[in-house]
């Protein structure tokens, strides 16, 4: 059986050798589907890898996405999500957006965390792992800045983000049904 790897929201920046699926008919996109409206036109459990490149910012209901991806994902299926981080201007700015990312969003779907409530969803992840990324902009500061704060996520969001702003942050999670 083939390893299926899926591009939710590609745009026309499809990754190399995935099914993309955007809502628009774009170069690269092979499904055109509204991902807000559900279920999503696959079977459970079809994909081995999923990518969600500034996608979930868009949808008020990060839940329901979430749960979508959980459902149409093998078991040890990798999703790997970008999105803007909270602290990044460009979050607010584009009026598209609905939902906002901090490094530790993702949580609330794992069992792992302690202090986080996991009852908004049966969807169920492990983190792999968590980076914010910050712009060259704070040249040479951004790769000082960029190793402690993912060193020190909490204390960065708490004290430092509206300061020293990240631009994304990048989740690799694995499924866990």
């Amino acid at each position: 059986m083939t390893n299926l790897k899926v591009d939710l929201g590609c745009g026309d920046k499809k990754v190399p050798g995935t099914i993309g699926v955007d809502i628009e008919k774009l170069p690269g996109v092979d499904i055109i589907c509204d991902l807000e409206r559900f279920p999503w036109p696959f079977k459970d459990s079809s994909f081995e890898e999923i990518y969600c490149s500034h996608l979930l910012e868009h949808f008020s209901d990060t839940v329901k996405i979430m749960e979508e991806i959980h459902r149409i994902a093998k078991n040890g299926a990798i999703v790997n999500i970008i999105v803007p981080h909270v602290s990044y201007e460009g979050a607010f700015r584009d009026p598209t957006h609905e939902s906002f990312f901090t490094y530790r969003t993702f949580e609330y779907f794992t069992t792992e965390t302690d202090n986080i409530p996991s009852y908004y969803s049966k969807a169920e992840f492990q983190i792999e792992k968590i980076k914010l990324i910050f712009m060259k902009r704070y040249q040479p500061l951004s790769f000082i800045i960029e190793k402690i704060a993912n060193r020190f996520p909490k204390l960065y969001e708490n004290a430092w983000m509206w300061i020293f702003p990240a631009n994304t942050l990048e989740a690799q999670l694995k499924v866990v049904k």
